[in-house]
């Protein structure tokens, strides 16, 4: 070995050994297990068996509860003044953990012994279900005892004094918290958090808030990171408030809050703001999520079926919103005053009487859409505007404006009405002949932006392949929009590089307009990884390829796998498939 080649390998191996000599980085410490075994909501009284309120509170306070020396709390493990403290459900105790001990005298209080369950660890408090769902399902549900015991389930508190409460709450179900028209007031029925929480892989459902937050309440100081969960059906805010004065069916948020792989749905605002979410001055990013979803499952409101962003500012990214109503205005998306991105996202079939789809109001609120694709929204008997309606200021780009239909009730079915900007390398309809059912969008004439009499959309939503289970509008083989983005940015640079369902961008000499990528793979005769199509998939035949009835040789011994019944002589075009098979030299669409 050359004295040259031997100096930088010494070198390198003294790196690594100092690199692996530096003390790690110091760990989350684990605390205590408390495992939960009874299913009464008791509060003291036994030294036998655990419930839910006695293992929060020995988490909360990390001490004997009740004075009993040693280890136990009443038969919980006593919680960890240093780490993370875990309760557990043991599967014996059954499904069900009904939340009974009412409020005396009906005032709230915020020390875990009576109402709702307060969690104030610093040190972090993890509660782990058993799921959600299914025969070993855990449920956390209220039942107090009427309108002067209203509360809700979890209250995650400031701690003001000891630092940031922080939560997690995963694989459990939150329902039936608050109460029609209760007192005293309470906001966010199923949880309220003002610390630090994480939901994951959980159903909150059936909750009735008095005034904001049916579902969730995420307070000014509170950071709520929500992952693969379902808000909804049946959050509700009171529909006896007068009208405006509250909101958030599902979600209210004026803290700053995440979404990811998250669905919102059957939630209800009905006099008022928000019916699936109200973000209110604060932030909110959503992911990977579904705001609706289907015509039984849509959110409902005064003002914002699907979100009423008020003042803030909110993130879309690869979210469907649709099937949502608005009795007044916005139906899928209602941006008063605030900053509202949307991006490789869907908003279709919401219906509102101004507004179906998108609603920027006033002056100061900026909503801006790339790679989106708004279509079937419409106005409700006597309203006016099925797709974006701005009084503020809309910008748009690469993205599908189209089939915002006219209600037959209605009077008028704007694509895009008022302050509507295109920047260019949009699919919008043609301005001639104008069609009352897909009237044009005035000034979409920039470089690269099209107009024609079909968008090339199929015209159900479907889930397309997204592990998310968001559904789009797929690109049917003559559309327009296929190929027609910007070519030089975002394209495929710096993003965004996947569509709605996280396919790459792009499939062909630039990235297809809209929120769907049209995906086709190749597969050559000799291929020996060729593709497998699903049944009822389909197949682009290329021009020039041998088509018709026949099979195409396994090779190296393998069987013969037989197409799809095709029609002999085809050309070019697109085949359902009656069955799947082996492709050669076809394209495989999804």
């Amino acid at each position: 070995m050359s004295r040259l080649f031997f100096f930088p390998v010494f070198l390198g191996v003294l790196i690594l050994l100092a690199v692996a000599a530096l003390p790690a980085s110091p760990a989350q410490a684990a605390g205590s297990t408390i495992t939960v075994n009874i299913p009464q909501d008791r509060f003291g009284g036994s030294k036998f068996g655990c419930s839910l309120r006695e293992a929060i509170q020995t988490a909360n306070t990390n001490l004997p509860f009740g004075g009993i020396p040693g280890a136990t709390f009443n038969g919980c493990v006593t919680g960890s003044s240093s780490g993370v403290d875990t309760i557990v459900f043991d599967p014996l105790a059954g499904n069900t953990y009904t939340l009974t001990r009412n409020n005396p005298g009906g005032v709230p209080e915020d020390a875990n012994a009576t109402g709702d369950l307060d969690i104030t660890d610093p040190n972090g408090l993890i509660i782990d279900g058993n799921g959600p769902s299914g025969l070993s399902a855990t449920i956390i549900e209220a039942n107090f005892d009427g309108y002067s015991s209203n509360d809700r389930l979890f209250d995650v508190r400031p701690g003001v004094l000891s630092g940031v409460v922080k939560a997690t709450i995963r694989d459990v179900t939150v329902q039936n918290g608050g109460y029609p028209g209760g007192y005293p007031d309470v906001n966010g029925a199923g949880i309220l958090n003002a610390g630090t929480m994480e939901l994951n892989n959980s159903i909150v459902t059936s909750n009735w808030a008095t005034s904001f937050g049916g579902g969730i309440f995420n307070d000014t100081s509170g950071t709520a990171n929500i992952i693969n969960t379902t808000v909804g059906p049946e959050n509700r805010t009171d529909p006896h408030t007068p009208a405006g004065s509250g909101g958030g069916g599902g979600i209210y948020n004026q803290g700053t809050m995440t979404l990811t792989g998250s669905t919102v749905k059957g939630n209800h605002a009905d006099n008022d703001r928000g019916g699936g979410i109200y973000n209110l001055d604060q932030t909110l990013t959503v992911t990977n999520s579904i705001i609706g979803g289907d015509i039984s499952t849509g959110n409902q409101a005064l003002n914002g079926g699907g979100i009423f962003n008020r003042y803030g500012t909110v993130t879309l990214e690869k979210v469907e919103t649709s099937f949502n109503t608005a009795t007044d205005n916005g139906g899928g998306i209602f941006n008063y005053g605030g900053t509202t991105t949307i991006e490789n996202s869907t908003i279709s079939s919401n219906q509102a009487l101004t507004a179906a789809g998108i609603s920027t109001f006033t002056g100061g609120a900026t909503t801006e859409l790339n790679f989106a694709t708004v279509a079937h929204n419409k106005p409700l008997p006597g309203g006016i505007g099925g797709g974006v309606v701005s009084t503020g200021l809309t910008r748009v780009k690469n993205t599908i404006i189209f089939y915002n239909r006219l209600n037959s009730f209605a009077l008028f079915g704007f694509n895009c009405l008022g302050n509507v900007v295109s920047d260019g390398y949009n699919l919008t309809p043609a301005p001639v002949p104008i069609s009352p059912n897909n009237p044009p969008c005035n000034g979409f004439t920039k470089t690269g932006d099209q107009n024609w009499a079909s968008a090339g959309l199929d015209s159900m939503l479907r889930i397309n392949g997204d592990p998310f289970k968001t559904k789009t509008h797929a690109l049917l083989p003559a559309s327009k929009a296929i190929n027609k983005a910007d070519p030089l940015t975002p394209c495929p640079l710096p993003a965004p590089k996947r569509d709605q369902r996280g396919f790459g961008r792009p499939n062909g000499a630039a990235c297809d307009i809209g929120a769907y990528e049209r995906m086709i793979v190749l597969v050559p005769w000799d291929d020996p990884n060729r593709q497998f199509a699903p049944v009822g998939g389909t197949v682009e035949l290329l021009t020039g390829d041998p088509a018709g009835p026949g099979s195409v040789g396994g090779g190296s011994g393998e069987p013969e796998v037989p197409y799809a019944a095709l029609a002999g002589g085809m050309a070019a075009g697109v085949l359902a498939l009656a069955a799947g098979g082996w492709y050669a030299r076809r394209r495989w669409m999804r």
